[in-house]
C-alpha cells in the first residue's frame, strides 16, 4: 500500500533540512504529534521511538494491538554543498510482534524562498487475507501523523527561522 505527501515550508531546503535534523526541532516535534523518546539526531540520522496508539479493529487484532511501539529512522544521504540542490533520503518504521514493515523515501526540493518535502513510502503486512486491509489502516495512520507533524513545523519554522 502506497502513500505520498508533499508538503511546501516557508524557508530554503538547507533551514527545512536543518530544522528537521535539529535535536530540540525533533524533541518538541514528537512531545507534540505524540509519546516518544529521541534515540539519535544528527544531520545525516534521526532514530526515534514512538508510542502508537490507534483503534484497532477486531478482525485485525489478532495481528496488531491498539498500542504499538514503533522505531522510526530518517536517513539523509544526499546532502549537498550548493544551495540550489536537493537532499534526498529514506525513512524506515518497525514495530517489534508485528507483520508490518514501512519505508520510503524523503526530498528536500527548493523552490525559490519556499521548499517542498516529499514522502513517498509503502507499508508492508505479512498477513495472509487481512494484510490489505491492515496496511490500509496503517497507512491511513501514517498520513494522519505527517499532517500533524507537517503543521508543528511549519509554525515552528516560522517561529525558530
Amino acid at each position: 500500500m502506497n502513500f505520498e505527501s508533499t508538503f511546501t515550508y516557508a524557508c530554503t531546503a538547507a533551514d527545512l533540512h536543518a530544522t528537521l535534523t535539529d535535536p530540540a526541532h525533533v524533541a518538541a516535534k514528537l512531545a507534540a504529534t505524540g509519546p516518544g523518546e529521541v534515540l539519535e539526531v544528527g544531520s545525516r540520522l534521526v532514530k526515534i521511538r514512538r508510542q502508537i496508539t490507534a483503534t484497532v479493529p477486531g478482525f485485525a487484532s489478532k495481528f496488531v494491538s491498539d498500542n504499538q511501539e514503533v522505531v522510526q529512522v530518517e536517513e539523509w544521504t544526499d546532502i549537498p554543498t550548493e544551495p540550489t540542490a536537493a537532499y534526498a533520503g529514506s525513512f524506515g518504521g518497525t514495530a517489534q510482534g508485528v507483520p508490518v514493515t514501512v519505508n520510503g523515501t524523503l526530498r528536500i526540493e527548493p523552490s525559490g524562498e519556499s521548499s517542498d518535502l516529499q514522502v513517498r513510502g509503502q507499508v508492508s503486512v505479512n498477513v495472509p487475507f487481512f494484510g490489505a486491509k491492515i496496511a490500509e489502516l496503517v497507512r491511513e495512520q501514517i498520513v494522519k501523523n505527517l499532517e500533524r507533524e507537517h503543521a508543528f513545523t511549519a509554525t515552528w519554522i516560522a517561529e525558530h527561522r
